[in-house]
């Protein structure tokens, strides 16, 4: 491990944007995605006890127990080389975790390099949410008018079948926004406490918004500037 190695976290309300940042930052720099989503998505299609605990927590719009969530990122972590930087999407989501995450990291020979938050409105999440569907094949996510036109029904990239998830509903995002403020909020609160905390105008488009992320790496790790390339 070594001092300039890069461990970023990216935190946002749902539909701020975050999978797409961390696809960025993990083409830009050869990081590894940690995204806890589609680990637990892979738990789900098991169809085992475990699987089918998760799919109804994540239905409901809920939190999977931390416990769970830790054992997971510590498995895919330790898996990894240690001169192989991260960016976690969509974890830590509330405090426990993100103090466990820190504490997990540090021992394993890991330091947080840089908590960027992507500040998006409410009024932006549910119109940006309404028009999101989802793969059933590969998972992958599309905006409707953006990446796939209004009917289609067929991946653009595997040719599966193109849905609408359950928390993307108006009562689902209703849920998940709720959930971000009483759960993900205070993780926010609590890096921009110890002074970590980068926010990012989140409403920007991707490419400005990549940009000002990359500035502030730029600018935080000047002499990691070989990692920038």
């Amino acid at each position: 491990m070594t001092e300039k190695t890069l461990n970023i976290i990216i935190l946002g309300p749902p539909g701020a944007g975050k999978g797409t940042q961390a696809n960025l930052l993990e083409e830009k720099f050869d990081l590894e995605h940690i995204e806890p989503g589609d680990m637990l998505r892979e738990l789900v299609e098991r169809g085992d006890e475990i699987g089918i605990k998760v799919n109804r927590i994540m239905q409901e719009g809920k939190l999977v127990p931390t416990d769970l969530i830790m054992t997971m990122l510590r498995l895919r972590i330790q898996s990894l080389d240690e001169d192989t930087g991260t960016v976690f999407d969509g974890s830590p989501r509330r405090l426990v975790e993100a103090k466990a995450l820190e504490k997990m990291l540090k021992g394993l020979g890991r330091n947080i390099s840089h908590v960027f938050f992507l500040k998006v409105s409410k009024e932006e999440v549910i119109k940006r949410l309404a028009k999101r569907i989802t793969c059933k094949k590969c998972d992958h996510s599309f905006i409707i008018g953006v990446d796939v036109k209004a009917g289609d029904k067929v991946c653009p990239l595997c040719g599966g079948k193109l849905f609408q998830r359950k928390d993307d509903t108006p009562e689902g995002i209703e849920k998940r926004w709720q959930t971000f403020l009483s759960e993900t909020q205070p993780v926010v609160d609590y890096f921009f406490e110890k002074e970590m905390l980068i926010e990012i105008n989140g409403e920007q488009p991707i490419k400005m918004v990549n940009q000002d992320i990359l500035k502030k790496i730029y600018s935080a790790r000047p002499s990691a500037s070989h990692l920038l390339r």
